[in-house]
């Protein structure tokens, strides 16, 4: 029987340059707003949100990199709501879910600008960390089952370890109240977009049409028995 040459899936081409480029975008303007803090900025005691403060952790005046941080956090999210457009524009109501997910990232992009330092706004800071946290989570998790149906077998499982390590660990050290658990801010958030860039990469390269030819074949060795 003849079967199909695999096209590469260009939905997935598109979602994987989004969130590579999300992530290079975010690591670039994070390093420059690091360059500018208060005092020395250690990963493993800063959060990421302390480059948004008005003060440093330890008290010292913080005056420049609020202004590259919101930067930071202004474009992520108008680059996140101008795909969520590109979504619904071309893909229609099949990613409907898709698109609701990256308006919340976005708008809790928009919401981490808050200085956390501040009691006026600390929480609609933690607000827009949550938003992006759970929208990103949920968006792996859609991706990996997809690439699951399509075929893939251990890389399945170690992406949905990558993935709920770091999301568990970041709220499992805040459960505790670990003495340095806003490091893992920034570790989570990383570890959530890697495997975003990931698996949509590995989506890219495994054919839809894959997929949809296994269904055919099934479905005619059923009828044919």
């Amino acid at each position: 029987m003849y079967m199909p040459s695999p096209i590469p899936d260009r939905r997935g081409f598109r979602d994987h340059r989004f969130y590579l480029v999300l992530l290079l975008f975010n690591l670039v303007m994070a390093k420059i707003a690091m360059r500018f803090y208060g005092e020395q900025f250690v990963l493993l005691q800063h959060a990421i949100s302390d480059l948004g403060s008005t003060v440093t952790r330890n008290g010292y005046p913080n005056p420049r990199s609020p202004y590259f941080f919101c930067a930071q956090m202004v474009v992520s999210g108008i680059i996140t709501f101008r795909y969520a457009k590109l979504l619904a524009e071309r893909e229609g109501d099949r990613r409907a879910l898709r698109v609701r997910l990256l308006r919340i990232c976005g708008t809790g992009f928009f919401f981490m600008t808050a200085p956390h330092n501040l009691p006026v706004t600390h929480y609609v800071h933690m607000v827009g960390g949550g938003f992006i946290f759970f929208s990103l989570w949920v968006l792996t998790m859609i991706y990996l089952t997809e690439a699951r149906r399509r075929g893939m077998g251990i890389g399945y499982w170690v992406g949905m370890t990558v993935l709920q390590a770091a999301v568990l660990s970041y709220a499992f050290l805040f459960a505790i109240n670990y003495e340095r658990k806003q490091a893992a801010q920034g570790f989570g958030l990383l570890g959530l977009i890697l495997a975003l860039v990931w698996v949509t990469q590995v989506l890219a390269h495994v054919p839809a049409e894959a997929l949809d030819y296994a269904e055919e074949e099934s479905g005619d060795s059923a009828t044919s028995t």
